[in-house]
């Protein structure tokens, strides 16, 4: 891989790089080059379904694996929402009419 300063370009030499147009070179430009390299590289904090598995032998092998299949985590506690009045809440100022709610 070289880096040309005069054009701003980046080629990339390698064996077998592009069998379809019979050459083993490629030109880009240098900000192409870098998104090129890095496009593979997640987001911090991605996260990617790599595959969906249905069966359910697979499933249990995976979790017995992993120490998860013998002892189930109960599910959450749901929360409780509680809705109280703003104090520092005030109306607008215009001709729709308030709706009571109770």
């Amino acid at each position: 891989m070289s880096f040309n300063e005069n054009s701003k370009s980046v080629v990339y030499k390698g064996e077998h790089f592009h069998p379809t147009l019979a050459r083993n070179f490629d030109v880009a430009d240098h900000l192409e080059w870098i998104a090129r390299i890095t496009a593979h590289i997640p987001k911090k904090g991605a996260k990617q379904v790599i595959s969906f598995i249905e069966q359910p032998s697979v499933i249990r092998r995976i979790l017995k694996h992993l120490d998860l299949w013998e002892d189930p985590r109960p599910p959450p506690v749901p929360l409780e929402l509680v809705c109280e009045p703003c104090a520092d809440y005030v109306p607008w100022k215009d001709d729709v009419p308030e709706i009571e709610v109770g």
